[in-house]
């Protein structure tokens, strides 16, 4: 019975020429070449582009650790004045007499102003994220510097492990905090 339901989808069974031109124009292997295959050697200019990678990540990983740092500083700096500030102007508002009371409601807006200023910043997320992608940027260079201290003949193939340290590099570059 279900085998007798139309869905209603054409499924093109046939390629067309313009398509398998398409598809030839792009495939570059012969057909005798792709069934013995051999990895690229690791040749010295390999180490010195991974060592760059390696280099590039530490850097980076450097950037992003002292950009978190000084991100919680500002969100200390100001987080901790606009808690205290409401406390001291109560404390102080029933010795303080009616006719200062403007410096008590001057405290307040001046606790609030940096609340807000915080608030738009966001300081603290600022700086989880970029000590985040400090950790993710050391991380991608331990792991290259691990591929580079292994024997040649005990590594990943040269191609795979270039193009995979190639694309967790742009990943994280993509999607990281501008500093």
């Amino acid at each position: 019975m279900l085998n007798e339901i139309e869905v209603g989808i054409d499924i093109p069974t046939t390629i067309t020429k313009t398509e398998s031109l398409d598809y030839l124009k792009y495939d570059n292997s012969d057909d005798s070449s792709d069934l013995e295959r051999t990895e690229e050697r690791w040749s010295k200019k390999h180490n010195i582009f991974l060592s760059k990678i390696r280099t590039e990540c530490k850097h980076l990983s450097e950037i992003h650790n002292s950009s978190s740092k000084i991100k919680l500083y500002y969100h200390r700096g100001l987080s901790i004045p606009s808690m205290c500030l409401p406390l001291i102007a109560g404390l102080f508002s029933e010795y303080i007499d009616e006719k200062y009371s403007y410096i008590s409601n001057g405290i307040l807006v001046l606790s609030s102003g940096i609340s807000v200023i915080n608030t738009i910043y966001n300081f603290g997320k600022k700086s989880a994220l970029h000590n985040e992608y400090s950790g993710k940027y050391d991380e991608l260079a331990k792991e290259v510097e691990y591929t580079l201290c292994r024997s040649k003949k005990s590594r990943q193939a040269c191609d795979v492990s270039c193009q995979k340290f190639i694309f967790k590099q742009q990943t994280l570059n993509g999607s990281a905090p501008q500093i």
